[in-house]
């Protein structure tokens, strides 16, 4: 049997509920060693090449020059075999 409400006791069920969540409080949480940020440091390398989409297609060599330069620009490593170890 579902329960019936009229449009006056939905309209206050739907502000009394925004009431209770905009009273300031925040929910309370344990911090975990998982949140933002997280125990490693990040690191973001941006790569742009101008060839790589011509005519709205991926241009494969274009994108593996992107693909090298990032990676070892990432890891620091000497060589494209060296940033993947």
């Amino acid at each position: 049997m579902a329960a019936e409400f009229s449009r006056r006791e939905l309209i206050e069920a739907v502000f009394a509920s925004a009431a209770i969540r905009s009273s300031g409080q925040a929910p309370s949480t344990t911090k975990s060693q998982l949140g933002i940020p997280g125990p490693f440091r990040g690191k973001v390398v941006a790569v742009e090449h101008p060839g790589s989409i011509i005519g709205g297609k991926y241009q494969q060599q274009a994108v593996r020059e992107m693909m090298r330069r990032g990676m070892m620009e990432l890891t620091g490593a000497p060589s494209w075999e060296e940033a993947w170890r």
